[in-house]
């Protein structure tokens, strides 16, 4: 079952160097990640997708650019090479008409979205020209008006099909889309960022955790360290304190060698004196 929004596109020329760019919805609303497609919004991350919808009363603004128009529909149809393609042929005279666009007048332009289950082509667009018109006109007129192609009847829309039923699936729906349910899906992206958020921070504490034990341990070798350097400094004082007791007692053994060798000159000395002594004794 295809999915179908229409909408209109305008440039107004209100004088040489301005012009005004307009969009509305034909019926319902269209939403506007259809109007401007995600690919051509920038990203912004306080506005992550466009969130709202086109109505009948459309939206409009000044521009100094007279081809943003040409430049939107080439957006929305890139293949330049399909020289036959039916778009490409509608937004070449687009192109040349906005060219030759007078002040005061405004040239309009149907696009048809739809959206498919076929994965090779899921959604396409649809460019018709609806023409020039004086802009002095208010309400478009009733040629214009007739060429605006309407998916439903003027009566209102019909009632959709069942899913189950197998009858016109080939007809095309309209799908309400209110700025609610683009706020609920927004949401639910939020709390999946969320999720995947608290996810990422639970492995952050735990790393964090795991980076405090570490440390702790380290702070306990360090310690050890530390300990183990004031020992060897009291072993490097102790070391010099020996070496000092070890020079005092060569410098005793050095003066117990010469006491030594003194006291044995001494007695030798005596024990000459003694002998010379007693042969002066004899010799009267």
């Amino acid at each position: 079952m295809a999915i179908h929004y229409d909408f209109i596109a305008y440039s107004s020329r209100i004088s040489a160097t301005h012009w005004i760019i307009g969009m509305k919805a034909i019926q319902g609303e269209v939403p506007l990640d259809i109007v401007i497609p995600d690919d051509q919004v920038t990203t912004d991350p306080d506005n992550p997708e466009v969130v709202g919808v086109l109505t009948t009363e459309g939206l409009e603004r000044e521009s100094a650019d007279g081809l943003e128009l040409y430049r939107y529909l080439r957006r929305l149809n890139p293949k330049k090479n399909e020289a036959f393609n039916y778009n490409e042929v509608v937004i070449r005279n687009i192109h040349s008409r906005l060219n030759t666009l007078r002040i005061n007048q405004e040239l309009r332009v149907q696009i048809a979205y739809t959206e498919r289950r076929e994965p090779y082509a899921r959604f396409s667009y649809q460019i018709k020209l609806l023409g020039v018109s004086e802009q002095a006109d208010a309400n478009t007129s009733d040629t214009e008006r007739s060429e605006i192609t309407t998916p439903y009847p003027e009566s209102g829309p019909q009632h959709l099909p069942e899913e189950k039923s197998v009858e016109n699936l080939n007809q095309p729906i309209y799908r309400t889309t209110s700025t609610l349910e683009k706020l609920i899906a927004f949401t639910q992206k939020l709390q999946k960022e969320l999720d995947q958020t608290q996810e990422r921070l639970g492995a952050v504490i735990k790393k964090v955790q795991q980076l405090e034990e570490d440390r702790h341990q380290f702070r306990e070798i360090h310690n050890l360290i530390e300990e183990i350097l004031n020992r060897i400094s009291r072993l490097e004082d102790l070391d010099a304190r020996i070496q000092y007791l070890e020079a005092d007692r060569q410098q005793l053994h050095d003066l117990q060698q010469t006491l030594r060798k003194f006291l044995i000159a001494l007695n030798q000395q005596t024990r000459r004196s003694l002998r010379e002594n007693d042969e002066l004794s004899m010799n009267e």
